[in-house]
This record gives C-alpha cells, sequence and structure tokens, in this order.
C-alpha cells in the first residue's frame, strides 16, 4: 500500500515560508501525549518505527509520573493565558494500551480533579491499534469518557498486508475480536459499536466492498480515510494493473465511488464518515476543518515519552529527526513551542501555502492539503500536497453533488455555481507552467 522511506537516516534541514504577520496569535487546545514509545505491531509503512525516524529509540518507554505533572502545569498556564475553556488529551504510542488500565485512571481523575478548580473542560480520545481491547477496557473508558479510535485498513486480506506483528502475522481477525469485545459501547438503538475507524486507503482494495464491510460485518458508527503518507520523495501507491492504474486521480476516483454510495444511503444506520461530513459541511459554508484538510489553524501539540514537546507526530514520515525541536515541558511553556517555524507551518497549515495553492480557486476548502503530503528536499513544505488533483476532484465532485440536490428555492436565495474539476486545474496549473 504505501512504499517505505528508506532514504531518511540523516535529521533534516528543513525549508520553511516566512510566518504570515496576519496570523492570530497560536494557541494550543490538543495535545498528543505518547504515553508508550514501544507497539506491539509491526506495521509496514508506519511512520512511527518504519519511515525512517529513529528517534524513538531514545525515549523512554512508557511516560513518567513527573511528565504529567508538569505537564499538566504547563496546561493550566497555557489555558489561563489564552483563556481557554475547554482542552483535549489524545492518548496515543506506539500503542497506548501497553500502559495499562491504572495509567488511565490516573491520569484521568488526577486531571480531573485539577480541571474542575480551574473550570477547565477535560476531553478525552485514545487511538489504538485495537488488539488489546477488553470488554473490561470498554467499560472503563466509558465511565472515564474516553472516546476510542482504533485503526484498521479494510477487509483482512487488506489489512493483514501491512498491518502485521513482530512475527509477521495478520492483525485483522485479533483487532476485530477486540472491537467486538466492546459490547458495553454499543448505540442502544442501531446496535453499532461507538468507535472510530481509522483507514488508510488502499486502491487494491473495493471501495464499495469496504464501505458495507465497515457498517455491516465490523457494525462501527464511523470510520475515516486517510490518504497514504507519500510526498515529492516518495510518490503515492498506484497499482499497476485495475480500474485506477491508469489515472490521474486515483485516490479522488476511489473515494468518490464509496461517497455516492455513502451520500446515497438513507438508511438510519448509516455510518459517518468523518472526510465526507467535513466537506459537505465546508460546501455548505460552515467552518470546518481537519488537520489533514482545511484552513483553519491546528492548536495541536505531540508531548513524547520524555515530555519533548513537538509538532504532529506525522511529520517524522519526512525524515529522521525532523520534529525535534530542543523543548521539553520539564524546562519550556507550550507557548515556547509555537515560536519554532516548523511548529509554526503546522499550526498555520493553511496560510503557509505554495504560489500555485495561492492561485487554486477552492484553496479556502482545501486549505493546501497535509503538510506531510507537500515535504520535497529541495523546497521543503512549499509544494502543494502530492494528491492535489485527488484533492481538487473530490471536492469539486462532492460540491457539485451537495449543489445538485439542494431544494430550489434554497439555490434561488443563495445561487451555487458549480465547480469544475478540469478547468480549476487549467487555471492554476496553466500558470504554473506559464511561469
Amino acid at each position: 500500500m504505501q512504499t517505505q522511506i528508506t532514504e531518511k537516516t540523516e535529521t533534516l534541514e528543513v525549508v520553511h515560508h516566512s510566518p504570515n504577520p496576519s496570523n492570530p496569535t497560536s494557541q494550543v487546545d490538543f495535545l498528543v501525549l505518547k504515553i508508550a514509545s514501544r507497539c506491539n505491531l509491526n506495521c509496514t509503512y508506519c511512520y512511527m518505527y518504519n519511515l525512517g525516524d529513529k528517534t524513538y529509540l531514545q525515549q523512554p518507554k512508557f511516560m513518567s509520573e513527573e511528565v504529567i505533572d508538569t505537564m499538566l502545569e504547563r496546561v493550566i498556564e497555557h489555558v489561563h493565558k489564552h483563556h481557554l475553556t475547554a482542552f483535549a488529551f489524545g492518548f496515543h504510542g506506539g500503542e497506548p494500551l501497553l500502559a495499562g488500565k491504572a495509567f488511565f485512571i490516573n491520569f484521568v481523575n488526577k486531571t480531573n480533579a485539577l480541571f474542575a478548580k480551574h473550570n477547565i473542560t477535560p476531553n478525552y480520545f485514545i487511538q489504538t491499534n485495537g488488539v488489546l481491547l477488553t470488554r473490561s477496557i470498554g467499560k472503563l473508558f466509558n465511565e472515564l469518557k474516553i472516546q476510542i479510535g482504533v485503526s484498521l485498513d479494510g477487509t483482512e486480506e487488506i489489512n493483514d498486508a501491512f498491518r502485521i506483528d513482530h512475527k509477521g502475522k495478520g492483525t485483522y481477525q485479533r483487532v476485530v475480536a477486540g472491537i467486538n469485545k466492546l459490547e458495553d459501547n454499543r448505540h442502544p438503538v442501531t446496535g453499532k459499536i461507538r468507535v472510530g475507524l481509522l483507514n488508510v486507503m488502499n486502491l487494491n482494495c473495493d471501495p464499495v466492498e469496504l464501505y458495507y464491510h465497515y457498517s455491516n460485518v465490523v457494525n462501527v458508527e464511523s470510520f475515516d480515510l486517510l490518504f497514504p503518507l507519500a510526498n515529492y520523495q516518495v510518490a503515492p501507491f498506484v497499482p499497476s494493473k485495475g480500474p485506477f492504474s491508469k489515472s490521474l486521480t486515483p485516490y479522488a476516483d476511489w473515494m468518490l465511488i464509496m461517497f455516492h454510495l455513502w451520500f446515497n444511503d438513507k438508511s438510519a444506520a448509516r455510518p459517518h464518515i468523518r472526510l465526507f461530513d467535513m466537506l459537505i459541511k465546508q460546501v455548505l459554508g460552515a467552518s470546518a476543518s481537519l488537520d489533514s484538510i482545511g484552513n483553519k489553524d491546528n492548536g495541536l501539540l505531540v508531548i513524547e515519552t520524555d515530555g519533548g514537546i513537538e509538532p504532529s507526530d506525522v511529520l517524522k514520515s519526512c525524515g529522521n529527526g525532523i520534529t525535534k525541536q530542543n523543548l521539553n515541558i520539564k524546562t519550556n511553556a507550550l507557548d515556547d513551542a509555537l515560536d519554532k517555524e516548523l511548529v509554526a507551518t503546522y499550526v498555520h497549515n493553511g496560510q503557509y501555502l505554495s504560489e500555485t495553492c495561492k492561485r487554486c480557486p477552492i484553496v479556502e476548502m482545501c486549505g493546501g492539503g497535509y503538510m506531510p503530503h507537500r515535504y520535497s528536499k529541495v523546497n521543503g513544505f512549499n509544494n502543494p500536497s502530492i494528491y492535489c488533483k485527488d484533492l481538487i476532484k473530490l471536492i469539486s465532485e462532492i460540491q457539485s453533488t451537495v449543489v445538485d440536490n439542494l431544494p430550489r428555492e434554497i439555490l434561488d436565495l443563495y445561487p451555487l455555481e458549480k465547480l469544475n474539476y478540469t478547468e480549476i486545474i487549467n487555471e492554476i496549473y496553466a500558470q504554473s507552467y506559464a511561469s
């Protein structure tokens, strides 16, 4: 599904844009906590372990009580400075469930007590590979109000080609068994399991089969689609045969098959697909964004097991040590990280744009795409997304579909002209070639 990045053993010097002076004051409202720096799986495309970054070897295996206590003090300082009323924590790894149930009980109880004194609302999320899920963990996370996300990449054959353990064995059966143990997490009406799946797209997987597989077989409430990690150094995977092999926009074509199936699914049990939900909100004029698409700021930082403060860990896919900022929660405030160029580029992802992106009429929706997808050794992140044409086609067709389904009285009041993929491509890339 993804080609491994092997030419990434040196620490990279990154090319940045100059900061945009119109940016509002940055703030953080979400910390991804690397509570375990090791994993019980060995997924071939993992940006933590198999795309060239080796800095995890220098990290403690688990986050200490000292790091947690100091981090919470820094959060309180930051919340008061920026007048925030809510703050989120995402438990991540490695595999966060390796930290054990006592870790989550201690962390949530301590944080809840501290936040209550300061009138701050906490939110908790976990992203797990699902192998260690049990019914007791599901019940505990319900009690602690920790929302569960599970990584799974499709049907058994597709998933097990890449999501493997350290013995090379596939993980699908164990992950689905773990999800099915979450009996106490089912929706009382639909019976669907309240878990959000993260799925890295694979063009060898039939999108129709995948839709029904997640909706009816795995039976989850929601799932999301992620582009494979690729950039100008390592091109996206495209199969040599099959319906997407000759397309200039293979990932858009794949997603649009699923989009139309999902859009026309009128059943009460239709799953949520976060990417589609967000793009429809944008089409209808709402302010909506993800860290991978859209132009809203990303108020997210990563805290490593040793307390290191870094930008999004997905940037590790761009080179060994690239996320290291020489900052630590023990000696630095969260605002110190926001002064770093790499962090500022990520936080204001939709404003640090290439000239090509600035010419694009849908840049407000796309935001230039996901930051790691823009990377090249020559220009750093000063490029359009490697998936630029896929994004334009995806957004254009979703917008046109929504417009076609709006009532006439709405269109009379708020005329919307349908986007045209070919016209947009000609507009932005003809100018690129001319210049």
